[in-house]
């Protein structure tokens, strides 16, 4: 260990309140993890609860609590090394004990509800009151009148109350009616005149074989020291600026005073810090990239690993750093560019409405950083076709899922994955081989996806998608189909390429070429992509369940975009309509129309990825 100062350890105990009372004197460090405790029990993790119950049962810690000490303001703080979440455990217990223990109230509670003399108002308060207790009043308690101060309950109520409150302070108690708080002690390991430093490797040795933290979270402590250079000054304080909003937005709800960051541009950034400022940056610009995530190792950190080969502080020169700044702004760039050309804004907005937006696929960590590596290999190609190579790449990996192959053979489906080359796959011997094939020896490993592959793709989730019911059938749930992945996509792209940009911004609906009011023999799908488009809906308002003509006599420009689509010619071979009602008189026919239009929509999308 390094001796930068004459640090001492002091071995000593607290009672729980003594903690508190040196609440206010305790601070979470720059380098201590978020909690991560639950309150109760919860998924077999660690949790409030089972804590203060192993402390009660057995009326100390056992494994002690570790802080620092330093000053501050002249006078002798602490920092935590560690027990962040012990800490955190107590102290909520002790502000707060229902927050732990809420069973215990449940028939207080129940007496108050159930009063019929009480109105509603004054019953909340007086749950709010009891509820919001603190441990030391629990444990004092004599008489109901010093809690519930100018309180005028019912006769009953109050004797209720009190009588609940009493068999609560019993369990907050031991038998010989000593008080926890006083009772149970806690080891605490006080570092005496140490450096911060020094207290950041106390933390990464207590941690490092313990598997207690995630990689993000013990990489916070081995790069801790390890300060980089940004030759853009520029950059340099946009990334200050999410470095200090990420501090500030961490531990929230944390009983400890959490590190606050001083907004210094000129103050040196570490190798962590650059890498949650860089990612959460990039985050803001490129929407397709995530946030930095505290669980497992964060997306930037992979890719600097795999780049780089390794997360060592030596590793991390001026020029790897802002390299690294460079190649991933283009990587992210390029990636958000065909991301956003798959799922438009103005297109999912004014074409599928604003609910649209919500159900966009977000790519996940890993087949993102793929991607990210498989641009930055690639940088010499020309910017227009390697958006194109990630389009192609992002369209076949969203699509070839069972989600949307329904009930397709395994067979079937093993020959279709095999072109989805960022397919997640468990276990990390498969990032790691695919990472080092990107780099080292095939560059375009994850884009050499065959056409007739992707268009077999296409036209497999077209099948799988068609869902035939009779007239009664369907009328049962008279529910219209919501417009899937593919749906989107493909419909999208066949608007993208074909509609006049004064159209993109005017209000949408979809519109059935063949009703969907209309009645039919046998079964069809009347929900089918080859029925259905996005119509203006000022149209869609004046044609009801009639003929399509209205395009032809009313909006001719409007007409020369969907014309292709409606074959107004075959439209009466179809449709009989009399009586106010449509009626489908060839289902044949009405299956041809539609596979016709659904080989229209494939070879659109085929023609833009395979220019």
């Amino acid at each position: 260990m390094s001796t930068e100062t004459s640090m001492t350890i002091e071995n000593t105990s607290w009672t729980l309140e003594n903690l508190l009372n040196n609440r206010d004197i305790i601070n979470k460090p720059k380098f201590q993890r978020d909690q991560k405790w639950t309150i109760e029990p919860k998924n077999n993790k660690p949790n409030y609860k089972d804590y203060i119950i192993f402390l009660i049962d057995n009326k100390n810690s056992v494994i002690p609590i570790s802080l620092g000490t330093e000053i501050k303001n002249n006078k002798e703080n602490y920092i935590v090394i560690d027990g962040n979440n012990r800490i955190n455990a107590i102290i909520n217990f002790l502000q707060k004990p229902y927050c732990i223990f809420p069973e215990y109230y449940n028939k207080v509670i129940e007496f108050i509800d159930n009063c019929k003399y009480t109105d509603d108002i004054l019953k909340e308060e007086c749950k709010n009151i009891i509820t919001n207790l603190n441990y030391k009043k629990i444990s004092n308690f004599t008489t109901l009148n010093k809690i519930l101060v100018n309180f005028v309950i019912h006769g009953d109520l109050h004797k209720n109350i009190e009588n609940e409150l009493c068999k609560i302070q019993e369990k907050m108690r031991y038998k010989e009616q000593e008080p926890f708080n006083i009772n149970i002690k806690l080891n605490i390991n006080i570092f005496k005149n140490g450096s911060y430093n020094e207290y950041c490797k106390i933390f990464e040795d207590i941690n490092k074989h313990a598997n207690t933290l995630s990689e993000n979270e013990l990489l916070s402590a081995i790069l801790f020291n390890t300060n980089i250079t940004i030759n853009d000054t520029k950059f340099k304080h946009i990334l200050v600026d999410k470095i200090k909003k990420f501090y500030d937005d961490r531990g929230k709800n944390e009983a400890l005073e959490k590190y606050e960051m001083e907004l210094d541009y000129e103050q040196k950034i570490n190798a962590f810090d650059f890498i949650i400022g860089f990612q959460n940056y990039c985050s803001e610009k490129y929407t397709v990239i995530h946030n930095f995530e505290s669980s497992g190792l964060s997306l930037f950190f992979k890719l600097f690993k795999y780049l780089y080969s390794s997360l060592n502080q030596e590793n991390f020169t001026i020029e790897n750093v802002n390299k690294f700044i460079e190649d991933v702004n283009f990587a992210c760039d390029i990636l958000n560019s065909a991301y956003n050309s798959i799922f438009q804004e103005n297109i999912d907005e004014n074409i599928f409405n604003k609910s649209a937006v919500k159900n966009k696929l977000l790519i996940r960590k890993n087949p993102m950083m793929l991607i990210l590596i498989s641009n930055i290999v690639n940088k010499n190609i020309e910017k227009k076709k390697l958006i194109n190579e990630n389009k192609k790449c992002i369209i076949y990996h969203f699509l070839s899922n069972k989600k949307y192959l329904k009930n397709i053979s395994d067979e079937d489906f093993a020959t279709i994955k095999e072109e989805d080359k960022i397919q997640y796959t468990t276990g990390s011997a498969f990032i790691d081989n695919m990472c080092n094939t990107i780099l080292n020896k095939d560059k375009n490993k994850i884009f050499n996806i065959s056409k007739d592959k992707f268009k077999n793709l296409l036209k497999k989730n077209l099948k799988y998608h068609i869902n035939e019911k009779t007239y009664n059938d369907e009328r049962k749930t008279n529910k219209r189909r919501k417009l899937n992945l593919l749906d989107k996509i493909l419909i999208s792209n066949y608007w993208n390429r074909n509609i006049p940009n004064k159209h993109l911004t005017e209000k949408y609906s979809i519109e059935h070429i063949t009703p969907y009011s209309s009645i039919w023999n046998d079964t069809i799908d009347i929900d089918r992509l080859g029925n259905i488009f996005p119509t203006l809906e000022e149209i869609n308002s004046k044609r009801g369940n009639k003929s399509l003509s209205i395009y032809k006599e009313e909006y001719p420009i409007f007409y020369d975009v969907v014309k292709s689509l409606l074959h107004l010619d075959e439209y009466e071979n179809i449709n009989l309509y009399e009586n106010r009602k449509n009626t489908i008189k060839s289902i044949e026919s009405y299956n041809n129309i539609c596979t016709k239009n659904e080989k229209l929509y494939v070879n659109n999308l085929i023609d833009e990825l395979y220019k």
